[in-house]
Parts: C-alpha cells; sequence; structure tokens
C-alpha cells in the first residue's frame, strides 16, 4: 500500500483489487462519503452501490454508472479534519472559497460546481 501526505492531514492511496469506499474507509479511520466527495464521486457512490475493485455498473455499480474504484487508481484520503460542504442552488465557488477561507481552486479543482456535489475543503487555514 502506498500512501503519501498531503494538505489538512490527507493521503493519497493507490486502489488494490477488491477496495471498496466503506473498506478503504475503515482502513483509514475516516468516512467513505468524504473519499468519495474528495475524488469527484457521484453522490451516492459511496453508499453500497459503487462497484469494489475492478467492478463494473450493474448490481454492484454507482449510482451513475461511472463509479467504479480500479485498481491502481490513486485516491485522495482527506482526513476528518477536512470539512466537506454540500453544495446549494444558490452556492458559488468564490462563496464558498470566502466562507471557508480558501482559494477558489481549493473548492473546485476541477473547474465545475453542481446542486447536491460534496466537495471536501483542503487547505483550510
Amino acid at each position: 500500500m502506498r500512501v503519501f501526505k498531503l494538505s489538512c492531514n490527507e493521503e493519497v492511496y493507490r486502489v488494490e483489487e477488491g477496495d471498496t469506499f466503506q473498506s478503504i474507509a475503515e482502513r483509514f479511520n475516516t468516512v467513505a462519503e468524504n473519499i468519495a466527495a474528495a475524488n469527484g464521486f457521484g453522490n451516492g457512490a459511496a453508499d453500497g452501490n459503487g462497484a469494489g475493485a475492478g467492478g463494473n455498473t450493474g448490481a454492484n455499480g454507482g449510482a451513475d454508472g461511472n463509479s467504479a474504484l480500479i485498481p491502481g487508481d490513486m485516491l485522495f484520503i482527506p482526513d476528518l479534519e477536512c470539512p466537506v460542504y454540500t453544495v446549494g442552488p444558490l452556492d458559488t465557488a468564490e462563496g464558498i472559497a470566502k466562507k471557508f477561507g480558501v482559494s477558489v481552486e481549493d473548492v473546485v479543482p476541477g473547474g465545475r460546481l453542481y446542486i447536491g456535489q460534496r466537495v471536501v475543503i483542503k487547505n483550510k487555514k
């Protein structure tokens, strides 16, 4: 298992065969939903509907059909200290960044927000 330390007590983990969000969360003493949110997986990916590593959609597939964990993929594992924020209909990246005292890039590293998205606030001051 390879683990790298990042900001906000965040680590990077390489997905192994058979991993699920829940099994990874238990290994790191954190919450599966936070791992899914930190890695841009859709809502419901970590609630038991996300596929295990190497899995496909279907009975074990995630809600959006693209939630499978693939061995070798790298996941950010946020510490429980990292806040997770659910985007509302009036939220903007700038507003969320200001609320937590971080940069816009810390809120949306991928560049897009959508209602209901859970974002991990990295580099919280």
